[in-house]
């Protein structure tokens, strides 16, 4: 399966990217399913504003041999009916992934779910142009 990839950056800190992003989560059914994807490495709140506490977070999944089944074991079910893959509560487990581990972990999730809504913060740096170069493979 080959998923849609759905870059959400927000002009500035504050308006709502994340808020958006959640709720088209919420309200996309697709074969496949959905997942809601942290990829703000500064300070990613997807997972808060939810009320949720993800035990396995992005970082703690970048850099291993991620498979759809690993993903899903990982990703934190929400109660609207769609999957989430945030960034962790502690502020000393967030880290800079480099593009190409990035995308290595970007093909896995597009294999995984049918939509992926990624939350890219405020900022482009590194994980949002690598965001934005996987979406080049839809």
């Amino acid at each position: 399966m080959t998923s849609r990839l759905v870059a959400m950056i927000g002009a500035k800190g504050g308006c709502g990217t994340t808020l958006l992003c959640a709720n088209l989560a919420a309200n996309i059914q697709v074969e496949g399913g959905v997942c809601a994807l942290d990829l703000d490495f500064g300070k990613g709140d997807l997972a808060g504003l939810l009320d949720m506490k993800p035990t396995q977070a992005v970082p703690h999944l970048l850099g291993r041999d991620c498979d759809p089944t690993l993903l899903r074991g990982c990703a934190v079910d929400h109660p609207a009916g769609f999957e989430v893959l945030g960034q962790p509560h502690d502020m000393s487990e967030l880290v800079r992934p480099s593009p190409a581990e990035l995308r290595r972990f970007l093909d896995v999730v597009r294999a995984t779910w049918g939509v992926v809504l990624m939350d890219c913060g405020s900022r482009v740096d590194d994980a949002v142009l690598a965001a934005q170069i996987g979406r080049a493979h839809v």
